[in-house]
């Protein structure tokens, strides 16, 4: 039967795993979400820029208007979606936040039971030496007892 803390070791390194892909996980969200918003505010900004050179022009035609339009209700709807992406992008931070914090909690309690597993083996080696040494006195001794009767009766 294996040793329960050994046991209880495998557990928390699949807790610790579990954690860490969780961890993952959402860090990879947050990041596309982020390169979501930033192309949202650059499809924003360049909507806008056109809006803007189409409304500095000396010669307005009909069609220009519609891309003016056109131009400016992109920029405006892109920037709208940017400003949801940015909501979602401080809720996903959040999560990424509380997820490294379970992930090092989980990454503590692995070892602080790897630290008493040692602990354990060095008090059980130490153990073994002792009786190892113990096991070579008593040896030694009756030995030299034996011995001693042996010169002793002749």
């Amino acid at each position: 039967m294996k040793h329960p803390l050994k046991r209880l070791l495998r557990l928390r390194l699949l807790v610790e795993e579990s954690s860490r892909l969780e961890l993952e996980s959402q860090a990879a969200l947050a990041a596309k979400i982020d390169l979501e918003r930033q192309r949202e505010a650059r499809m924003a900004r360049e909507g806008r820029a056109l809006a803007v050179a189409s409304i500095c022009e000396e010669r307005s035609t009909a069609d220009q208007t519609a891309q003016r339009s056109a131009g400016w209700g992109a920029a405006e709807s892109a920037s709208q979606r940017e400003e949801k992406l940015g909501t979602l992008a401080q809720a996903v931070e959040r999560r990424v936040v509380e997820s490294r914090e379970d992930f090092l909690e989980r990454r503590k309690e692995r070892r602080q039971v790897e630290n008493v597993l040692e602990a354990a083996g060095e008090r059980a080696r130490y153990e073994q030496e002792r009786r190892v040494q113990r096991e070579l006195d008593d040896w030694f001794g009756m030995k030299q007892s034996r011995e001693g009767r042996s010169t002793g009766k002749s």
